[in-house]
């Protein structure tokens, strides 16, 4: 469990340069742009993420290795930042949605409590068999709410790693 956070802040993790121009500028840049989304997406393990850092960084004359790199950074922070919004918003949809399941359940187990009390066994035998089925759907997709959770931390574990990787490229 951890506080829900809706939208990282860049402080949390850089050090480097300021990025108030980068913000703005990043996606300008065609390859600054290119490399942002590769290092970006989670199908890239970090390691390959980070060699693609250090491989572009190569690339990159002394003078402008800073501006560079701190575009680079800014277009990863603000891609893993929306792709992390949008996981947020997904849980917290999913949250609803199980609340919503729960509420279904009570009102069914109510109901059939009041069939059972009035001896109408074959309504009372579906709506079990009903109930049944809505209680292991609700399990199973509370038991699966735990992995849906991690995905923020995964997006802060690698934003943090890049970046990491990013500030140790730049000279000074």
């Amino acid at each position: 469990m951890q506080a829900k956070v809706p939208e990282l802040s860049m402080a949390s993790v850089w050090s480097g340069p300021s990025t108030d121009a980068a913000l703005e500028h990043w996606q300008d840049d065609r390859d600054v742009a290119t490399v942002a989304g590769q290092i970006a997406s989670r199908r890239v393990p970090v390691a390959e993420a980070t060699a693609a850092v250090a491989t572009f960084a190569r690339t990159l004359k002394p003078e402008e290795k800073a501006e560079k790199l701190t575009q680079l950074f800014a277009g990863a922070f603000a891609l893993l930042n929306r792709e992390r919004g949008d996981v947020m918003n997904g849980i917290d949809r999913y949250a609803r949605s199980q609340k919503a399941i729960a509420e279904q359940i009570r009102a069914d187990q109510s109901r059939l409590s009041d069939l059972n009390s009035a001896g109408d066994d074959q309504q009372a035998s579906a709506l079990t068999s009903q109930l049944e089925t809505q209680v292991r759907i609700f399990n199973d997709r509370r038991s699966s709410l735990s992995f849906v959770c991690e995905v923020p931390t995964i997006i802060e574990q690698r934003l943090f790693a890049l970046a990491r990787a990013i500030e140790a490229e730049i000279p000074g």
